[in-house]
């Protein structure tokens, strides 16, 4: 099983049109949907990673480095603006784990997306 925090492999299913900004395919992604939603639903939150580090150049992503708690083998960029849910037998299996600090990033970026952080200040 998985967490929130947990780096997992997973699939996404193929577009619905010709022109698609979406990730699709076999990728890593981060678990943050929290407990108890995430056991109680039959679809989990992620957000996709991509080893494409030009995707920086948008909104709503951040640079996370490999290190052996997170298993990532190459630096790569968290897609906090694709945030999806997915059915859970899509999720292959877990990495690692995302970093406190990492996730709190992760957090907050995703928070400022949905417009929270203006609300909250």
């Amino acid at each position: 099983m998985f967490e929130r925090g947990d780096i997992v492999w997973a699939h996404w299913p193929p577009p619905a049109g010709k022109v698609c900004h979406e990730q699709l395919g076999r990728r890593p992604a981060i678990v943050v949907q929290d407990e108890p939603r995430l056991s109680a639903l039959p679809t989990a939150i992620l957000v996709p990673i991509t080893s494409q580090k030009k995707t920086l150049r948008f909104p709503g992503t951040f640079l996370i480095r490999p290190t052996i708690t997170n298993g990532l083998t190459q630096e790569s960029v968290a897609l906090a603006f694709q945030i999806v849910a997915i059915d859970k037998s899509r999720i292959e299996k877990t990495v690692g784990k995302l970093s406190s600090e990492d996730f709190s990033s992760l957090e907050s970026l995703i928070l400022d997306l949905l417009g929270f952080i203006a609300f909250i200040s």
